[in-house]
């Protein structure tokens, strides 16, 4: 299988999208570890994850000593990291531009959907360069796209745009200075989760495997895009 003898670390992995690409990798025979917040730890969903037999580890996308650690963590077990899969995330309120977005909202959801993100990447790297080819997978949205003119869910959106700009820009920096690591932006579908209030016409399962098997192709030449998780390319 393709992920015999691999190792990947989910963050955000106790629930949604994160829960089913620890499921999905594990179908591969990745080596997995999951992280979730450490406030929520003794959560019931962590259960979940627990179940599946990945390792679990406490990590806060806001808190970059909680990244450093989780790192030091991961290092402390094995040599190396195949894939950093970047998919903590929040939800898109408020619908309408002047239905409540404040600079704190602004500013939590670029901490979790764009600099926590960076941030584990930054900080995971040296393990990722340890690897044959080291991957990174941020788990993006449509709405990230400036084709998407639907407005609405600003404070989301731009967050997710910074997220696409990363990965293009660290694509092309790595790229550029010889770093053996390729990233992608992908775009799970509108799925049925805690976040989307349960609501989603594409499904969960189908959609983690998709994105596993964009991982599995990705290489340095295709690193830099913005996908679907079907493999289509998403418009920026």
């Amino acid at each position: 299988m393709s992920g015999l003898g691999k190792n990947v670390v989910v963050i955000g992995a106790n629930r949604g999208v994160g829960l089913a690409l620890v499921k999905a990798f594990q179908k591969e025979n990745y080596r997995v570890w999951g992280t979730v917040r450490p406030q929520t730890m003794n959560d019931e969903s962590v259960q979940d994850l627990r179940a599946t037999g990945a390792g679990v580890m406490p990590c806060d996308f806001t808190d970059e000593t909680s990244i450093i650690a989780a790192a030091k963590t991961l290092g402390d077990e094995v040599d190396h990291l195949d894939v950093l899969v970047n998919s903590g995330g929040v939800n898109t309120k408020p619908r309408q531009w002047n239905g409540g977005e404040t600079s704190e909202l602004l500013v939590e959801k670029f901490k979790i959907m764009a600099v926590g993100p960076l941030l584990a990447t930054m900080h995971f790297l040296p393990l990722l360069q340890k690897s044959e080819l080291g991957k990174v997978l941020n788990i993006s949205s449509d709405l990230a796209s400036i084709t998407n003119t639907d407005g609405g869910r600003l404070s989301y959106r731009m967050a997710k745009v910074s997220l696409n700009q990363q990965t293009a820009s660290l694509a092309a920096d790595f790229r550029a200075d010889g770093v053996n690591v390729a990233l992608v932006a992908v775009h799970p579908g509108r799925v049925p989760t805690r976040m989307s209030g349960g609501n989603g016409s594409d499904d969960l399962t189908q959609s983690a495997d998709g994105m596993v098997k964009i991982v599995n192709e990705l290489d340095i030449q295709s690193s830099g895009r913005f996908l679907k998780y079907t493999g289509a390319e998403m418009a920026w």
